[in-house]
């Protein structure tokens, strides 16, 4: 078993277990008590009701106000961070040169703040051999099956994608910007114009600020395909959504990402109207693992972080860097280029 520290004692970090319209497990410490190869042995909190609660909830007997404190006594496997992103480099380059460090993080997304905190974070981790995650929604079953479907139903012959989330950049969109990378491979430029009206707060997300940005923004993916992608606080509802046009057909993600479509090009007939799409096949979840029983079965295992790990702390720094750009196109009003 992986002895698991955990940092942060808010919603992602277990309070969302008490939320009945999501499938658990759905959060860091219901993942790794649904999975036999971890023990979770202390919470720290930098409020120390709040560690106490939460360990007190959980069945924690370690509950903890100093991170280096919690390192010594408990010599993790594993540290889990699930705090607001801004405090993310601070703590993963405690924990990484730690005497006691773990032998993996697994940190919230996005990886940081900042462009320059996100490499930072990746070259201590590096250096100091410890293996950095970075949560995505790359294994979620239904994206999972989007990407399958679009190789072999569309032959991966996209035209364009059109995707649109809710929140913030950093809240939300961090997300869907880095599905797309997924689906798309590298990005070329990235052209964005900020929203502009202010919204102070959202009923459907705590971790949306007001000072995180919103774009409108065209991204160029380096295989030619450019898509439209909209990151909005205007909708009064919770918005995650793809769609992806290729020659043959279309391939949908709705229902704020819960269910999957395909329209392909029937068989047409004289009339030049019959040139359209097939009647949609609709494919829904079967599979009864969430998103995080996935991640626990991955870190489980994990010997690597390179590229090729879905959960690779180099895809969240990747992906920060496009979200670093259409920060900078918004604010410069024009294109930028994307230098890996």
């Amino acid at each position: 078993m992986k002895n698991v520290l955990i940092i942060g004692c808010g919603r992602i970090a277990g309070l969302n277990e008490d939320d009945p319209f999501r499938k658990k497990p759905c959060s860091h410490i219901g993942a790794y008590l649904s999975n036999p190869a971890f023990d979770v042995k202390g919470v720290y909190d930098i409020q120390q009701e709040a560690s106490e609660t939460f360990a007190n909830k959980f069945g924690i007997k370690g509950r903890y106000q100093d991170i280096g404190k919690a390192l010594s006594d408990i010599k993790p496997e594993l540290v889990s961070i699930a705090v607001p992103y801004e405090f993310n480099s601070e703590i993963v380059q405690t924990v990484a040169q730690h005497i006691n460090r773990p032998k993996m993080i697994f940190c919230e997304k996005p990886i940081a703040n900042s462009l320059q905190s996100a490499e930072e974070m990746v070259r201590v981790c590096r250096e100091n051999e410890v293996l950095f995650y970075i949560n995505n929604r790359r294994l979620t079953e239904i994206y999972m099956k989007l990407e399958k479907i679009f190789q072999s139903d569309l032959e991966g012959d996209a035209i364009t994608v059109n995707a649109w989330c809710s929140s913030g950049l950093h809240a939300v969109g961090i997300h869907m910007i880095d599905l797309l990378r997924k689906i798309f491979g590298d990005v070329d430029w990235v052209k964005a114009t900020l929203e502009e009206e202010t919204v102070q707060s959202l009923p459907y997300s705590d971790n949306y600020t007001i000072e995180d940005p919103r774009v409108n923004a065209q991204i160029a993916f380096k295989n030619g395909i450019i898509g439209n992608f909209i990151n909005t606080a205007l909708t009064a509802f919770t918005y995650f959504e793809m769609e992806i046009l290729c020659r043959k057909g279309k391939i949908r993600v709705s229902d704020n990402g819960n269910v999957l479509e395909l329209f392909k090009t029937k068989t047409p007939s004289t009339s030049t109207l019959s040139y359209s799409l097939d009647k949609k096949k609709i494919f829904k979840p079967r599979n009864n693992k969430t998103l995080f029983t996935k991640i626990a079965e991955e870190l489980a295992d994990a010997e690597y972080d390179g590229l090729e790990h879905p959960l690779s702390a180099k895809h969240g720094l990747e992906s920060y860097r496009i979200l670093d750009a259409l920060v900078r196109s918004s604010d410069n009003k024009t294109v930028v280029s994307i230098n890996s």
